[in-house]
């Protein structure tokens, strides 16, 4: 299921109009119970019901009830249609409501055989009250208020009418105008009530449209960043370098959708190969932009490179000028030689990077060359360390995600004395499954905690004969 968009969540218009459409079936459920309770009464030999006042409540209960059938299917039209019905149709309703009940007391009032007096507390008085309590569902604080109002208003002239026709005593008209005035408390009641239900509702559609809105902006931010993974995972290299008598692979995995890490290898003019290995601080967009940048400096400055340490040096003024924020990038540079069989080694803050000796199964370790690019402008770089690969030799450069990659429990990071020791024991397989039992190690030994840092490996190996 999709999720909403601020656009599907309901508008108060809409939420008003489903409440409006719960009210008209109470209503009609409220006058199908009424003309109900009139049969019976009729039945039961009521004196009231047994004279022409049962038809004249049975016709108007009907007819109110048509109207209401009415227009419970206009609104689930609208609703089904997606419109809103206008201010127009809602008053003629509310009146209509009034008229109704008003009729049945002014009908009992007038043709009643218990006299006017006994007319004004009628059990049909007790309809203006629900209609002013079904107002509410309305959600128009005005329109509960106006019905008890009115309510009140014609009962108090009814009330009026019957103590002057029956001459009764006077202090009697207090108990007869009680009952108008709890109908108009009943409206100002209903109002106030009203006015909260719809505060509710209007800060429920509010914040429903804001969470959807939330949600639009958090799906184009994901899309955005999946974008930017897949522009990512484009800028590395999509095959293994063909470097006579070496067997070279990488591989990089992004803690988050994107990541400051990276790996690169590109021929150089002589015929040696330059490998690439990078770690910008910290991980997700902003390192990703930074990597992305820094890539761009090493892949231009290559082809002209004259030594090693001169090509880190530019990288790393080309990277403090540009980059701020307080990022920096290690980043390891090996020059691949199949001629002579050897490696350049030189790093800025990269380290350590592993060579294992096939002869001994000696897993050597060589820390980082001067400080990580983009620290100080004026940083110089010395010369490369030269390593002489002897068949089998395996040169493993990797970011810190993997040694740094902490065990759920005990905190307890996976260390370079482990990858070490896993170097030994896979280094006569391929560069390729070499990275991937790496991978499975350092997971097996996180023991299911988060991985927190992008992790980055590139094997260097020197072909058997």
């Amino acid at each position: 299921m999709a999720p909403p968009t601020s656009s599907s969540v309901p508008s108060f218009g809409v939420l008003s109009q489903r409440s409006e459409q719960a009210r008209v079936r109470l209503f009609c459920g409220v006058l199908i119970m009424l003309m109900g309770l009139a049969m019976l009464r009729r039945l039961a030999g009521g004196v009231v019901m047994q004279s022409p006042v049962f038809w004249w409540t049975e016709g108007l209960l009907f007819a109110g009830l048509l109207f209401e059938l009415w227009v419970l299917r206009c609104i689930s039209a609208a609703n089904r249609a997606g419109r809103l019905l206008g201010t127009a149709f809602w008053t003629v309703s509310n009146l209509m409501d009034l008229a109704m009940a008003l009729s049945l007391l002014i009908m009992l009032h007038l043709m009643s055989p218990r006299g006017e007096v006994a007319a004004l507390s009628a059990p049909a008085l007790l309809i203006l009250p629900l209609i002013v309590m079904l107002s509410i569902l309305r959600l128009k604080p005005k329109f509960a208020l106006i019905a008890g109002l009115i309510g009140a208003g014609a009962h108090a002239t009814l009330a009026l009418r019957a103590h002057r026709i029956s001459g009764e005593d006077p202090s009697t008209l207090p108990v007869y105008l009680s009952y108008s005035a709890v109908l108009a408390i009943t409206g100002v009641a209903g109002a106030l009530v009203a006015r909260h239900v719809r505060g509710y509702v209007e800060a429920a559609v509010s914040e429903g449209k804001a969470l959807a809105a939330a949600r639009e902006e958090i799906g184009r931010v994901d899309r955005d960043l999946s974008m930017a993974r897949e522009i990512q995972r484009g800028l590395l290299p999509q095959t293994e370098p063909a470097m006579e008598g070496f067997d070279i692979a990488g591989m990089s995995r992004a803690a988050d959708q994107t990541g400051g890490d990276y790996y690169d290898w590109q021929p150089l003019p002589d015929g040696r190969l330059a490998v690439v290995l990078a770690d910008v601080s910290g991980h997700g967009i902003a390192p990703a932009l930074v990597m992305a940048v820094c890539r761009a400096y090493a892949r231009a400055s290559l082809p002209l490179m004259d030594e090693p340490g001169a090509l880190l040096g530019r990288i790393n003024t080309l990277v403090h000028d540009d980059v701020r924020g307080g990022r920096f990038v290690t980043l390891a540079l090996a020059i691949v030689d199949a001629k002579r069989s050897r490696v350049d080694l030189i790093s800025a803050g990269h380290g350590p990077c592993f060579l294992l000796h096939s002869d001994t199964g000696e897993v050597e370790q060589f820390g980082g060359d001067g400080v990580p690019l983009g620290i100080l402008a004026d940083e110089t770089y010395g010369s490369a360390r030269t390593i002489e690969m002897k068949p089998g030799d395996v040169l493993l450069l990797v970011t810190d995600g993997f040694f740094e990659w902490q065990r759920a429990g005990d905190g307890e990071q996976y260390g370079t004395d482990r990858l070490a020791d896993l170097l030994r024991r896979v280094g006569n397989e391929s560069g390729e499954s070499i990275l991937s039992q790496l991978d499975v190690s350092v997971q097996s030994f996180a023991n299911g905690s988060k991985q927190a840092d992008d992790v980055t490996g590139v094997v260097i190996k020197r072909a058997r004969a």
